[in-house]
């Protein structure tokens, strides 16, 4: 068997100064700066006369974790520079998505100068344009798809009119900003960019990839503190980020209809000292949003046809994204999920899911006169529509996922042989990470004699393979592999601490065994 680098580089189709190059030490200084961009100069000096004037200023951000981190890094910024930023996060219940014409009106009512929209905006043209017209000035670092028509604000920061690469979350764009803003690269600016980039499952690729690598250099340098107790004493890597620390923080903006969600920008932008009250919310909420996700799960009924797969749920609508993305998981298929709006009685508010060739543009073009509202990119995105037409989406939605050709073929896995499964071949992949959209993890593939295999007393494999280094699996259960044949086992690399100990896990996903 060749080296295990020579598996890797061909893997990823990367030639040797490729692979230099993707490895190479991660720098600020590689990151796109709007030093040229007309926008960010204007905004920057908006900011600058509101300060000077002692205007109030009011940063409005989103319920998700991309808007808290793009909320927090702003009013960070602004309290560096010697103001006294006002902040809000709308219910995703009382509020909805973005800024509408109710809290406008209480905007200028409240004497706003400045109002910056993050994460929101690109589709607030008459709320932004009523505000132009009682005196207050709009700032949008927004990252969602524009429409043909953009509110009048005095500077709008969006990733597409930026010329970037790649998508990239409203957390990176803040943070971007900020350094503009700061003239320097504040260290805990540049975590809650990544994290929002992870939690926006931004591609993996170009500024992100590096900014991302970058935090991971930083948490362990020990920045990034805020962070820690959400991880649960795991290590830290692109995953353990996703799962723990993003989770929680998106659960307080699906499970809460009030608007607690903004206590985590006092806590995540350090200006507030109060820590046990934001992880104390942010624990409870992950609780109820893991209790309430499988409840709906349970009671779900789908219709579905090759390609597509939708269903009706009474879960909450802040859920029904991760309700839809469990969905695809498991059935390997597009997924539209509705839910009754708790906001607006008589209309419905839907997640879609899609991979490979699917494409939310093009699936909802047909209703897009019949939608009350729209947002989000290929993969992702969340509609509304009037109850009456809840059968027309339907038969919209599957009719679109029955021209796919269904989801993409995964990459083959990578051989690995037992004796292969130790600290120099995961310190070899890491160096290829961080991974993530557009640039996944490798599946590795092991062959084992059935009857080496051991299992836990609860039944699930547990193979220790020297004193730090197991196969570990909850998807292979005891009496699964016979123990009379050689089973070969697909999964994946990863580092665990249990107990002040740290390991080293293949993963095991699924496995085959010869006849």
């Amino acid at each position: 068997m060749e080296a295990l680098l020579s598996r890797l580089l061909d893997h990823y189709s990367l030639t040797e100064e490729g692979y230099a190059a993707l490895k190479a030490e991660p720098s600020f200084s590689s990151l796109p700066t709007l030093n040229g961009s007309i926008a960010a100069l204007e905004a920057k000096s908006a900011i600058a006369h509101a300060i000077s004037s002692q205007e109030k200023i009011l940063i409005y951000g989103d319920y998700d974790c991309d808007g808290i981190m793009a909320t927090s890094i702003m009013v960070r910024s602004l309290t560096a520079l010697g103001a006294k930023p006002a902040y809000f996060i709308p219910s995703r219940y009382k509020d909805g998505y973005g800024l509408n014409m109710d809290n406008a009106k209480r905007i200028a009512e409240k004497g706003y100068g400045l109002l910056i929209l993050v994460d929101n905006g690109v589709s607030c043209l008459e709320p932004v344009a009523y505000l132009l017209e009682k005196g207050v000035k709009t700032i949008i670092i927004d990252h969602h798809d524009l429409p043909a028509s953009l509110p009048p604000s005095v500077a709008l920061i969006h990733d597409q009119l930026l010329g970037f690469d790649h998508k990239c979350s409203a957390g990176a764009l803040s943070f971007c900003f900020s350094r503009l803003l700061l003239g320097l690269d504040d260290k805990e600016n540049a975590i809650m960019g990544a994290i929002s980039i992870l939690s926006d499952l931004m591609p993996m690729q170009g500024a992100n990839r590096t900014l991302v690598a970058l935090a991971l250099r930083l948490f362990r340098a020990g920045y990034g503190q805020a962070f820690l107790p959400l991880l649960e004493g795991e290590i830290i890597d692109e995953r353990t980020l996703s799962l723990k620390a993003n989770s929680k923080i998106n659960a307080v903006g699906r499970v809460r209809v009030d608007h607690a969600a903004a206590m985590l920008v006092g806590y995540f932008s350090l200006t507030e000292k109060e820590k046990s009250k934001p992880l104390l919310l942010m624990n409870e909420c992950q609780l109820t949003r893991r209790s309430l996700t499988k409840e709906g799960e349970e009671k779900l009924k789908l219709t579905e046809n090759e390609h597509g797969a939708f269903g009706v749920s009474s879960i909450l609508e802040g859920l029904s994204g991760l309700l839809a993305n469990r969905v695809m998981e498991k059935e390997g298929k597009m997924t539209l999920i509705a839910c009754p709006s708790h906001a607006k009685p008589g209309t419905y508010v839907a997640s879609i899911r899609g991979q490979a060739d699917f494409d939310s543009h093009s699936a909802i073009d047909p209703l897009k006169e019949r939608l009350l509202s729209y947002g989000g990119h290929r993969y992702a995105a969340g509609i509304s529509f009037k109850e009456n037409d809840l059968g027309l989406v339907k038969d919209t939605f599957l009719g679109y996922c029955r021209t796919l050709n269904g989801k993409a073929e995964p990459s083959p896995a990578i051989p690995l042989s037992l004796s292969e499964i130790n600290m120099d071949s995961y310190r070899l992949l890491r160096s290829f990470g961080p991974f993530g959209v557009d640039w996944a993890a490798p599946e590795f593939e092991v062959t084992v004699e059935g009857s080496a295999l051991l299992y836990t007393p609860k039944g699930y494999l547990r193979t220790p393979l020297t004193n730090s280094t197991r196969l570990f699996s909850f998807n292979i259960k005891e009496g699964m592999v016979e123990k009379g044949k050689k089973a070969k086992i697909k999964g994946r690399l990863s580092l665990s601490r249990f107990q002040g100990q740290v390991s080293l896990d293949f993963l095991a996903e699924s496995f085959t065994q010869e006849e």
